[in-house]
């Protein structure tokens, strides 16, 4: 039995370290709208599909996809780069990022719904 956290604990906190962080930012609301629909995104579109959609949405978008880079497999590095490397994927790696791309933007989506909205932030 380990002690540790396990690989879905990991993908949460990461998921609410990222979050948090955007949260209150003057980017959060385009963010938070982009985080709702990645998962939908990656489902219809690929991951290819849901890179070059995030590419495309200007600082909030590219912010996203630093989240996303950091933390799937074979995905890291300049988040400028990220469409290059996920068209550059062989089939089997393409997968596996695809799956873990999913579940990230599972633990980003119940993140962003976690978040105090601004008349909950006024009363606090």
């Amino acid at each position: 039995m380990s002690a540790g956290p396990n690989r879905e604990q990991l993908r949460a906190k990461h998921a609410y370290d990222v979050v948090r962080r955007a949260h209150g930012g003057e980017e959060w609301s385009r963010y938070e709208g982009l985080v709702m629909g990645l998962p939908v995104v990656i489902l219809r579109c690929g991951l290819v599909g849901a890179v070059a959609w995030l590419a495309r949405n200007n600082a909030a978008g590219k912010l996203l996809m630093h989240d996303l880079s950091a933390w799937v497999p074979g995905l890291g590095g300049n988040a400028s780069e990220l469409l290059g490397r996920v068209c550059g994927l062989e089939v089997a790696p393409y997968m596996v990022a695809t799956r873990e791309a999913l579940k990230v933007a599972g633990w980003l989506k119940r993140a962003a719904q976690a978040m105090p909205k601004k008349q909950e932030q006024a009363h606090a």
